[in-house]
């Protein structure tokens, strides 16, 4: 799955919504066995520095540099995709 942008509102900053909603997404892109791929590229205002970015995404599981970071799942769980009409 690619990343192509998670902003938040200037009020809402600093508070941990960017932080839940990436590790909310982390946690289903693990379930499901999907790799994660985004480019930390500071949006509108640029209320972050790519490097602070950089770190944030780090701190996830991410890996990489300024041109592109990537997650594997951390956890192998299996997922029945079949159809089954009862």
């Amino acid at each position: 799955i690619r990343v192509c942008g998670l902003e938040t509102s200037k009020d809402c900053r600093n508070q941990g919504y960017a932080t839940r909603i990436m590790k909310k997404f982390c946690r289903i892109a693990d379930k499901f066995g999907v790799r994660i791929i985004l480019k930390p590229e500071p949006m509108n205002d640029k209320p972050k520095s790519v490097q602070q970015l950089i770190n944030f995404y780090t701190e996830l599981g991410f890996t990489g540099d300024e041109s592109e970071m990537a997650r594997s799942p951390q956890h192998k769980t299996s997922v029945d995709f079949s159809y089954n009409p009862s």
